[in-house]
Parts: structure tokens; C-alpha cells; sequence
């Protein structure tokens, strides 16, 4: 007993209290839906305990006969070592008005939602060139953002690293494409999306409370053993 509620103590200190850059137990790269086709919905996925639904998202693929990925490339490559990605599985904003095999104007944000905060956030955007920009922001439980990151920074098949490892407390994560180039046409996959579970800081502080005032009490019988 007196070192279950050591362990819980600490352990309620420890979440409280440890950087987020160290933290990162949850890896969703999309290969488990390998098996579902192109242009599918993405369906609610789990990762660290975390069930993140997905809003205006669908499955795509290189080499996909549907969705723009397909010259040159059959690797997503890049290296952001050591969250470097090399599967041909990720997820897209749903397909727009347009060709059959290109995207057209964006249909809007692809929008993620935590059943519980997280923190240490990350993902990967694949694929910025012609003129994309990715707009990513992300809110709390009150719908207010936290932070947002912006960029056009990439290359064709490359990875581009978007990085909220300091914000805590997430609650969603809204990734928005736009394309300044003539035609319209913008294709950006998202993939390796990365985070931590991190329970509520009341929760956190009455396990150390009560593991403290456990472990006192444990101390205390032992430094005071009953007679007999």
C-alpha cells in the first residue's frame, strides 16, 4: 500500500509537471486504412487511449487513380528525423468540384477531434507545392485556438512538419489547404498525426493529494507501531 500511493503521487506530480516535448505515446499513420478504398470516410481511429474522429477527411493513396497523388510518386518521402514517414497511406481534405482525378478548390478544413486533451500534438502535411498554403490551428475544450501554424514550406512528395509540442490541453485540430495558383487545383495529404493523452489537471493533482496524504498516513503507522 505504501508504495502504490508513492507511485500514485509521483505519478500525479510527474504529469503535471513533465515538458511536453518529452511526451509522445500516440502514433496514428493511417496504414490501418490500407484496406479501405480510395475516397472512403475516415473513420473514428485510437491511439493512446484517444479517440479522434475526423470531419471532411477521406482516405487517399499514391499511386491512387483518384486524388492527385499520382506523378512520379509511390513513397511520401522526407526526413524529420526521427518522426520521418515512408508509407503510401495518409488522409485528404474530401474531393471538389473538378477533373476526375485532381482535387479542385479545397471543400474546407479537415477537422480532427480529441475525446480527451492532448498535448505534445504533431502531424505530418505532405505534398505542398504549386502555390498551397496549410493553415493548422488548434482549440481547446471552449472552442477558443490555442495556437496556429501556417505555411507554404514543402515540395512535391515531400514532408512538411507541424509542430504544437508546447500546447496543451487540446481539444481539436483544424487543417484548412488554399492554392493561389490559376487553375484552382490543390492536393495536400496529412499523415504520422502524433499526441499524448494527458488527464485533466484536477485529476492529476488529487492523485498526487491523495497519494501524499496516503503515504503520510502509511509513515506515520510506522514510525508509531501499535502495542499489543
Amino acid at each position: 500500500m505504501y508504495r502504490t500511493v508513492l507511485v500514485a503521487a509521483f505519478w500525479g506530480l510527474a504529469v503535471v509537471g513533465a515538458p511536453t516535448g518529452l511526451l509522445h505515446a500516440g502514433l496514428i499513420d493511417f496504414q490501418s486504412l490500407a484496406g479501405l478504398v480510395e475516397g472512403s470516410v475516415v473513420p473514428n481511429l485510437t491511439a493512446d487511449g484517444v479517440v479522434v474522429s475526423f470531419e471532411n477527411a477521406i482516405v487517399a493513396k499514391y499511386g491512387g487513380p483518384v486524388f492527385a497523388f499520382t506523378v512520379g510518386e509511390t513513397l511520401d518521402t522526407g526526413s524529420q528525423a526521427p518522426f520521418s514517414n515512408s508509407d503510401n497511406v495518409f488522409i485528404t481534405d474530401a474531393l471538389g468540384v473538378g477533373t476526375s482525378n485532381q482535387h479542385a478548390i479545397p471543400s474546407g478544413p479537415v477537422v480532427m477531434t480529441f475525446d480527451t486533451p492532448v498535448t505534445a500534438l504533431r502531424f505530418l502535411a505532405v505534398d505542398i507545392d504549386l502555390g498551397e498554403e496549410v493553415t493548422a490551428v488548434v482549440k481547446n475544450q471552449s472552442n477558443a485556438i490555442l495556437d496556429s501554424i501556417v505555411t507554404s514550406v514543402g515540395g512535391d512528395g515531400l514532408n512538411t512538419l507541424f509542430d504544437f509540442g508546447s500546447v496543451s490541453g487540446i481539444r481539436s485540430l483544424s487543417i484548412a489547404f488554399s492554392k493561389v495558383q490559376s487553375n484552382g487545383n490543390a492536393a495536400i495529404g496529412i499523415d504520422n498525426l502524433a499526441f499524448t493523452a494527458v488527464p485533466e489537471p484536477a485529476t492529476a493533482v488529487l492523485w498526487s493529494v491523495l497519494g501524499i496524504a496516503g503515504a503520510v498516513a502509511a509513515w506515520r503507522r510506522r514510525a508509531c507501531p501499535r502495542k499489543r
